[in-house]
């Protein structure tokens, strides 16, 4: 389950499945790599998440993360970090999250969307995570951290070859050389940045971050630029990989897509599920902080516990015929953004973007076929489709622009 080419195929879910049916929790015993416990059942799922004493977060961020990087990020990086530092760590970062701020990045995102999708039907198609989906994550992001335009594209291509969409299908050392070297010039990037911000006068949330003191303290620089990596690795991937994955889902069920085409207002019920079936960060990784049981196993202080969220989200116990995406579920109660007090903090932003992203694209397409073969990414830490070419056919009248909800 950690090797990174299991995730390019549509292999897991049945795993998943017999997985959950034998044992929810169960032992995982590798022989390069230390072993863990494999969650797939929802209620384990969300007793681990929200059990911060028992499963801590600052011995690990995903598997297999090299051990030089789990010390740079612990106790440093939100996702990294247990309370009481990641209460005022949260609180920190969360400031640049606030409902105005995201009314305005509403007004930007809508614009790019906008741009993108008329560029694709302009050219009669495109690959959609590479044209239209990863630009718009990427701009957002970068939006919301006050990168200016001019560099957002390098961005983009640097989070692509640092965090894996752009990947080799098979791993080799001149790949791992290639990501190292692209997250160094992120790290680099954000550090250079900072220093602009220290005196700027924008609402970008570097300048929030370097400026703005929380509960009296404000973040180091190496809590500043760590968290904007953060930022940019899991913002930058998640809403791509569900956008793709969500519009193959409907491009497979074009009457699920002519339903929101004919009633916008139910989009955000539908990005629920989205949300649910795609669920794009594959696990999240605790160690236990003291011997204890979960699912009726007895876990040791130290076990690597590792919470498989989309197999969660496919728990029959919790969702009604879960292998089937159905845009109309109600009582969506998925953790594809996690639980507990390590929810995703810019869930948020990413909900928002993929309903203007989804709403445009009822606005202003009527069709859209798939035109090759799709390609899935290989990791063990995101998962979703990687490559997407499509055909798009304009609406003979596209409805008019959706206000801001």
């Amino acid at each position: 389950m950690s090797d990174p080419a299991f995730f390019a195929s549509d292999a897991p879910v049945q795993v998943w499945h017999a997985m959950r049916r034998e044992n929810p929790v169960l032992w995982v015993e590798r022989h390069a790599q230390p072993g863990f416990w494999a969650v797939t059942g929802y209620r384990d799922a969300q007793s681990v998440l929200r059990r911060p004493d028992d499963f801590g977060s600052e011995g690990g961020l995903r598997l297999d993360t090299p051990a030089a990087a789990v010390r740079v990020a612990s106790g440093r990086m939100l996702i990294a970090t247990d309370p009481p530092r990641h209460t005022h760590l949260r609180r920190s970062i969360g400031a640049g999250f606030r409902t105005q701020i995201i009314r305005e990045l509403e007004i930007k995102t809508r614009g790019m969307a906008e741009a993108l999708i008329g560029n694709a039907l302009l050219a009669g198609g495109c690959d959609f995570v590479s044209d239209i989906a990863g630009p718009l994550s990427t701009s957002v992001v970068c939006e919301l951290m006050g990168i200016p335009p001019a560099d957002q594209p390098l961005m983009g291509q640097l989070a692509d070859r640092a965090f894996g969409a752009s990947r080799r299908t098979v791993d080799s050392s001149a790949d791992e050389r290639d990501r190292m070297a692209a997250h160094a010039d992120i790290l680099l990037y954000y550090w250079q940045a900072m220093e602009r911000k220290r005196y700027a006068n924008d609402q970008g949330l570097i300048t929030r971050l370097v400026q703005s003191p929380v509960g009296g303290s404000r973040l180091t620089d190496e809590e500043v630029v760590l968290n904007c990596d953060g930022l940019l690795a899991g913002g930058n991937e998640t809403a791509r990989l569900a956008a793709a994955t969500g519009l193959q889902a409907l491009i497979e069920d074009p009457r699920q897509w002519a339903r929101l085409c004919r009633t916008p207002t139910s989009i955000p019920g539908a990005v629920e599920e989205i949300l649910r079936w795609t669920s794009p960060a594959s696990h999240v990784l605790r160690v236990a902080r003291q011997d204890t049981e979960l699912g009726g196993n007895q876990v040791a202080a130290g076990d690597l516990v590792a919470v498989w969220l989309p197999a969660a989200n496919r728990d029959p116990e919790v969702f009604v015929d879960p292998d089937t995406f159905d845009t109309t579920r109600i009582r969506n109660r998925h953790i594809a953004f996690g639980s507990g007090d390590h929810s995703c903090i810019g869930s948020a932003i990413a909900r928002m973007e993929l309903r203007v992203l989804f709403e445009e694209l009822s606005r202003r397409v009527a069709r859209f076929e798939i035109t090759g073969p799709l390609e899935r990414l290989r990791s063990n830490t995101f998962w979703g489709v990687k490559s997407m070419s499509i055909t798009v056919t304009e609406t003979s009248a596209p409805t008019a622009r959706m206000g801001i909800s």
